[in-house]
Formats: structure tokens, sequence, C-alpha cells
């Protein structure tokens, strides 16, 4: 009866599993489909570096704005530029300017390539609804995703989406090093109108400046 018993119970606790991962690969899809047909997105957001080790958190503000797979995002005094084809990182207090060819999205990270953060979740990650909670007076579901890439930095992502207007509100990155990395939306915008020029940036616009040419 004990064995029965134990397999009635591990059999319940597998579909109740099954069923979490089903829901959150819905809510996943349905904020891949509805971030990838705006004509754009632009956000304003907090990025918040926490030392587990050592219990200290440093916050920096942050934006990005992104059409297709264009961005321009500008984090800790660096401006990072991309058209698609290549990406410009500009620090403006040292009057240089980074070039390299864009990281591919399956890299999954915010820094490297963040218009893949807010779309690829229904392809590259296991997914599971945790649960609902209440964020500041909103409703928001809890999501666990898993990365089917083992070799990334991070072990999982932690993803709070508004459950009315199925908007990001928070991502967690949990990273093997010890350190986590939040980013806090505080304003989430779609389809604000953005010139295509805005994606790229022309060094002899800037008198004097060092150009690093890793293509």
């Amino acid at each position: 009866m004990r064995k029965l018993l134990s397999t009635i119970t591990l059999l319940g606790l597998s579909a109740l599993a099954m069923a979490q991962a089903d829901e959150g690969a819905k809510i996943a899809q349905k904020l891949s489909k509805k971030i990838q047909s705006a004509q754009s997105v632009s956000c304003t957001f907090s990025f918040t570096l926490e030392n587990l080790e050592q219990k200290q958190t440093s916050t920096y503000p942050g934006s990005i704005s992104f059409k297709g797979n264009r961005y321009v995002l500008n984090l800790m005094g660096m401006e990072t530029r991309c058209d698609g084809s290549t990406k410009w990182q500009h620090i403006a207090e040292a009057n240089e300017v980074t070039i390299s060819t864009p990281e591919p999205a399956s890299s999954g990270e915010f820094w490297s390539n963040p218009v893949a953060v807010f779309s690829q979740y229904d392809k590259d990650f296991k997914s599971k609804l945790r649960g609902e909670l209440k964020v500041k007076g909103r409703t928001v579901y809890d999501l666990a995703f898993y990365p089917r890439n083992l070799n990334l930095p991070y072990s999982a992502i932690t993803l709070h989406v508004d459950k009315e207007t199925l908007t990001p509100v928070m991502l967690k990155y949990h990273g093997k090093d010890g350190n986590n990395y939040v980013i806090g939306i505080e304003q989430f915008k779609l389809n604000k109108p953005m010139p295509d020029t805005q994606f790229s940036f022309d060094p002899a616009q800037h008198k004097g400046i060092e150009v690093i040419d890793l293509r």
C-alpha cells in the first residue's frame, strides 16, 4: 500500500510539474509574440549587481530602444549601438569606441544581446510557471527559465510578467560565479517611432576618438 501511495504521489507531482512547464511556455510564447510583433520597443530600467559572497549590491540606471535586431543600449557609462550586422560600444568619457560583430541570439545574455532577452524565452530555455505574486500593487507571473545551453555563465533566469498587460517587470540572472544580475523594468513602451539612423555610430563625427576594431 505504501509503495502504491508513493507511486501515486510521484505521478501527481510529475503531472503538476508538466502542467506548470506547459503554462510557463504558453506565457513565454505570448510575451515573445507580443514583443516581436511590435514595430519597436523602448524601456528604462535599473540594473543591480548582487554579490552573494560579499553581500553587496550596486545599482545603475539604464535604457534600451530596439527595432527588430537593431538596438541602442545605455548602461554604466557605455552606449552600445547595433544595426544588426555591426556593434559599436562607445565610452564617451574615454573617447573610445569598440567595433565588433554582434553575438548570436542564443547567448541569452542581456549585456551581449539585449534584444534576445525579450524574445527568445520560448526557444532557448525550459520554462516553468512558479505561481503569481503581488509586486507594487500588480499581479505578476513568476516564471523560471533554465537554459538549454549549459555552457552559459548563469544557471537560471527569473522573469516577472505583468498578468494584465503581459509586459516584463523584472529579469534576474542567477550567475554561476556567485553574482546575480537584476534588471528592474521601470517604463516599457511599444511602437515608438525610431529612425534607422539611430542604431549606427559614425566615429568620424567624434574628433580624436580611438577606434578599436575587433571584426
